[in-house]
């Protein structure tokens, strides 16, 4: 986890706030990721899988394995693309050619 502040603040009056916030948190072990084997990607998949009684689809795609160096800098692609609050690239892009309603 990380704390990132940006803005014009003081340093000096900012510590204790997050020491009295954070100061008790005590750091654990961090747990090991699951190792998923995948066989070799060998064109289109397709899943079908009643989900909703609406008709619904998903499209999904493979990316880079745990632990790759350029995972990092893929999930931060994805999350500036699209994000769980609406504001991504790509939502605002289908927000403004009104595929996702408001």
């Amino acid at each position: 986890m990380a704390l990132i502040l940006s803005g014009d603040f003081n340093t000096d009056e900012v510590m204790p706030l997050i020491e009295s916030k954070f100061g008790k948190w005590k750091q654990g072990p961090i747990p090991v990721f699951p190792v998923f084997k995948e066989d070799s990607f060998k064109g289109r998949e397709e899943y079908v899988e009643k989900l909703s009684p609406i008709k619904l689809a998903i499209i999904g795609f493979r990316t880079v394995p745990n632990g790759h160096p350029d995972e990092i800098a893929l999930n931060i692609c994805n999350k500036i693309l699209s994000n769980s609050n609406r504001q991504g690239c790509w939502i605002s892009f289908l927000l403004i050619i009104n595929l996702l309603p408001p």
